[in-house]
């Protein structure tokens, strides 16, 4: 064969991969658009997963597209208002993440079991003493959340999303106000209470097992996939999940409602959106909006 003809076969093949790649990554982000009856209002949802290797997380064109299009963009990750004195709105909200009575994880499982826990995140993430010592007030699920995102290896898809928003300026409401969620963060600690973490680490195969697995749904938009994982956690932990769901969706609905234009876009973790009963979903469905999916 022809060396040049054989070149451009290889460089149509590498083309073809590499359109079929950027076509699963383009998919990593679970996005509804739902339309008011009067076709007045289109609000679009997106689902940002918790824990998404930062290689798999792809900016897509149309998220770009959608951002440019939208007047307000709702989130529950914590977006610190310039004039609202961020510092002190952190305090509350970091005071709220914490153990009761301001314990540390040493309080409360020990020394040596704490040691353990340090080691772990140090030969996984590299945190260092001073910064571990710092998350050790954290309630366990958000103190390994918390080391995750700060390593390379993850991103926090709804952050990122949040500097393009900033980027293109527009108008940024968070519903996670720290007054509404005492509750998820009590309920937060009642699912993962200290042992959680000393298990985490003995376990650590599990574990990762268990995120590829949620991960794999979400890379393939499964929402069957995604909703049978969620529904087996509601019925383990009921009380707790009416917290962290139930009740959060309910005072969302009356934020969006006062507060939604012309245009808006949803930032919310995908078990919010996916939940079945009382979500954000069959909240706009019970309106009368039209919901699209893979628009």
């Amino acid at each position: 064969m022809n060396p040049f003809v054989k070149f451009m076969t290889w460089v149509r093949i590498l083309l073809v991969l590499s359109n079929l790649l950027s076509f699963s990554q383009a998919q990593s982000q679970l996005i509804y658009k739902v339309v008011s009856p009067g076709r007045d209002t289109t609000t679009y949802l997106i689902g940002t997963y918790s824990v998404l290797p930062r290689e798999q997380f792809q900016y897509t064109p149309l998220l770009d597209s959608i951002l440019d299009e939208v007047e307000l963009v709702f989130t529950e990750s914590f977006h610190e208002d310039r004039g609202l004195r961020p510092l002190v709105h952190a305090k509350e909200r970091i005071r709220m993440m914490s153990y009761p009575n301001k314990q540390r994880l040493e309080d409360i499982i020990g020394r040596a079991e704490t040691a353990r826990v340090y080691t772990y995140y140090h030969s996984k993430f590299g945190i260092r003493k001073r910064v571990f010592k710092q998350f050790s007030y954290y309630i366990p699920v958000i103190m390994d959340q918390q080391i995750r995102y700060g390593s390379d290896q993850y991103i926090k898809p709804d952050r990122y999303i949040l500097h393009q928003v900033e980027k293109k300026r527009k108008t940024i409401y968070n519903l996670d106000q720290p007054a509404l969620t005492q509750g998820a963060f009590e309920a937060l600690a009642r699912l993962y209470p200290p042992d959680w973490l000393v298990q985490l680490i003995r376990n650590d195969s599990l574990y990762e097992q268990e995120i590829k697995q949620r991960r794999d749904c979400y890379l393939k938009q499964d929402t069957a996939c995604l909703k049978a994982g969620l529904r087996e956690k509601i019925k383990a932990h009921p009380a707790e999940y009416i917290q962290l769901i139930t009740r959060r969706t309910q005072y969302w609905k009356d934020e969006i409602e006062r507060n939604s234009r012309h245009s808006n876009l949803i930032l919310a973790s995908i078990d919010n959106l996916l939940e079945e009963q009382d979500g954000l979903l069959e909240y706009f469905s019970r309106k009368g909006y039209t919901i699209y999916n893979n628009f």
